[in-house]
C-alpha cells in the first residue's frame, strides 16, 4: 500500500500480482452483481460497463458504516483498465477517482493496481479516514486475487 500527497491531492494505491490472465481478473473486476458474493470494500456495484455510464457502489468502509456513491466510468480500456469518479455538486469541494489498472507480466500473470485519488478542500484527509479507504483497497485487492484464483480453477463458492 502507497499513500501520497500533493498540494491538495492524495493518492492511495495497492498492489498485488495475480497468477491468472486479464480476461479471467478482467472477468472479475468487470462482473458487478457477483461483488457482493467476494469483495469486502466493494460491497455491491450496478450499472452499464461502458464509458460515460453511472456506477452505483456500496462501499463497505473497515470500521465504519457503508457509504453509497454515484460514479462515472470515465476510463474503460478492455482487460486493462477501468476508472470511475464521484464528484459532487461542485468538483472543488471533493472528488474521487477510483481505478483497477491490469499489467500484463507474462501470459499467465499480471499486475494488479488499485488505487484511489482524492481531491477538493473536503476531501478526506484525516488518518483514521485515509486508513480506513487504505485498509479497503488492500482488502479489496486481495480478494481480487483470491476469486480470480477461483475462477480460474473453477472453484468458485
Amino acid at each position: 500500500m502507497s499513500l501520497s500527497v500533493v498540494g491538495q491531492k492524495v493518492e492511495l494505491r495497492s498492489e498485488i500480482e495475480i497468477s491468472a490472465s486479464a480476461d479471467v481478473v478482467w472477468e472479475v473486476l468487470t462482473n458487478f452483481g457477483g461483488y457482493g458474493e467476494w469483495n469486502p470494500y466493494i460491497v455491491e456495484a450496478a450499472g452499464e460497463l461502458k464509458q460515460g455510464a453511472v456506477v452505483t457502489t456500496t462501499i463497505n468502509f473497515p470500521g465504519s458504516r457503508e457509504r453509497t456513491f454515484k460514479r462515472r466510468i470515465t476510463k474503460l480500456v478492455v482487460r486493462e483498465e477501468l476508472c470511475w469518479t464521484w464528484t459532487p455538486l461542485m468538483r472543488a469541494v471533493a472528488q474521487s477517482e477510483q481505478y483497477f489498472r491490469l499489467q500484463p507480466v507474462s501470459d499467465t500473470r499480471l499486475r494488479l493496481t488499485v488505487g484511489e485519488n482524492l481531491s477538493g478542500l473536503l476531501a478526506p484527509r484525516e488518518p483514521a479516514q485515509l486508513s480506513q479507504i487504505s485498509q479497503g483497497l488492500t482488502l479489496m485487492t486481495q480478494a481480487i486475487k483470491r476469486r480470480s484464483d477461483s475462477v480460474k480453477t473453477g472453484k468458485q463458492p
